[in-house]
């Protein structure tokens, strides 16, 4: 079945975090004979300049020689928004990380009026920091006209995604809110998500060079083996890749 992973990070450094967590232009040109597309982010840290990361990640995703196959996605600070790297570059979308910003996402006013005007869709770091968790997400959905995927299941790890899950039930509207499946290997979790917001909210996504894709994607195949939810082909497509084709589409 056809593959986009939504959730892939360029990290040239050798060593992030005491691992090595390389993962090169030349490692995405490999990992485009295995997936069709990539939703693709810079790498980020609370000290860098995130106007010259973000110029220097689309001057390189512009020379890049298999560039269709990839939707860049604009990586901004809260406080160091630049309207002019969107109206220079091809970017597809825009990435916030309320943890590593020290701002939750539904005060991130510049990061959401950006989305607003652009109309393009917002990747949201969800994790364990209290800045990120999942109700963030939900109150800027619910007070903005944008296109959110919150990321991780909205949590990370297992707790955090059950608790976001609970608060997600409560939603009656999805029509422009989205989860991503980056980081989670747990075939349990993946098929609540499916059974509170449904196979079109979902995306796949490794969170590469962090987490490997052949663990999640196994996880994303037993999913078919369970009999706690009535997957179809069509639900697997809407996962694997037609959701994230319909966003960019719009």
């Amino acid at each position: 079945m056809k593959v986009i992973d939504s959730h892939v990070h360029i990290i040239e450094d050798k060593e992030l975090f005491g691992r090595d967590m390389t993962f090169t232009w030349a490692d995405l040109t490999s990992y485009l004979g295995i997936v069709s597309r990539v939703q693709l982010m810079p790498s980020m840290e609370n000290y860098h300049d995130s106007r010259e990361v973000n110029h220097l990640f689309f001057k390189q995703l512009k020379a890049f020689s298999l560039n269709k196959q990839v939707w860049g996605f604009y990586w901004p600070h809260a406080n160091e928004v630049d309207p002019e790297i969107v109206k220079t570059y091809d970017v597809a979308g825009i990435k916030y990380h309320p943890s590593i910003s020290q701002l939750e996402v539904h005060l991130a006013k510049d990061v959401l009026d950006l989305v607003e005007d652009t109309g393009l869709p917002l990747i949201v770091h969800c994790g364990r920091n209290i800045k990120s968790r999942i109700e963030y997400c939900i109150e800027a959905y619910k007070k903005r006209n944008i296109i959110i995927i919150a990321a991780h299941l909205g949590g990370v790890s297992p707790p955090l995604i059950s608790r976001a899950l609970e608060m997600l039930e409560k939603i009656s509207d999805f029509e422009n809110f989205y989860l991503d499946t980056s980081s989670v290997d747990v075939s349990r979790l993946i098929v609540r998500a499916i059974n509170v917001i449904g196979s079109d909210h979902i995306l796949f996504g490794t969170d590469i060079p962090f987490h490997e894709y052949h663990v999640l994607r196994y996880a994303m195949q037993q999913v078919w083996e369970r009999d706690d939810v009535d997957i179809s082909t069509q639900d697997m497509k809407n996962i694997m890749f037609e959701n994230v084709e319909k966003i960019h589409s719009r």
